[in-house]
């Protein structure tokens, strides 16, 4: 029973990694358009702190390595964001389940997430505070609001039909893979 739950923890892990790394490659194209807060708001929900920082170190060590040639000034900023940001919604989630508060805290999540990165831009770098603040107005507000309409638009409905399909995983229903109704 033990080593079964451990497959389903890992391929969980696995595969919400890969979508949220196929969201970030699929919304490329558009800065700091992305879907990535309401993945986050989601999986904290439903596999919590440990396995939600997981899949985000996955995904930091798999994007930073493709995108980022692994910008070692900026990851570990990244990193630290991140699980912060993860570690309020744990506790915000635990408050409310409403879409509309979470996505007004999800603004709140994403202004803190880039201005963790002016840290090392002015510590490091030596880029004046309000320069900085000043070239990343314009792609905060894109990441601001894309994450507020993402979570109040898809939280409800993705946090609904996530948790049936874990209720069902959890159920041990050998059916759930199954196209062919369980004859193997």
């Amino acid at each position: 029973m033990k080593k079964s739950k451990l497959i389903v923890d890992v391929t969980l892990i696995s595969v919400f990694s890969a979508i949220l790394i196929a969201q970030t490659f699929a919304l490329s194209m558009l800065p700091n358009i992305q879907l990535t807060f309401l993945f986050l708001f989601i999986c904290v929900k439903h596999f919590g702190v440990k396995k939600t920082g997981l899949i985000f170190i996955i995904y930091l060590l798999v994007i930073n390595s493709i995108l980022g040639g692994f910008n070692l000034i900026y990851f570990p900023f990244q990193l630290i964001a991140y699980l912060a940001v993860i570690l309020m919604v744990k506790f915000f989630i635990m408050q409310t389940n409403n879409n509309i508060i979470l996505a007004f805290l999800s603004i709140i999540m994403a202004i803190f997430y880039c201005l963790v990165f002016a840290i090392p831009s002015v510590l490091i770098l030596e880029i004046d505070f309000l320069v900085y603040l000043v070239s990343d107005l314009i792609f905060m507000m894109f990441l601001a609001l894309s994450s507020f309409l993402s979570v109040l638009l898809f939280y409800p409905v993705s946090e609904k039909n996530l948790g049936k399909l874990l209720l069902r995983l959890n159920r041990n229903d050998e059916n759930l893979l199954s196209t062919d109704g369980g004859d193997e």
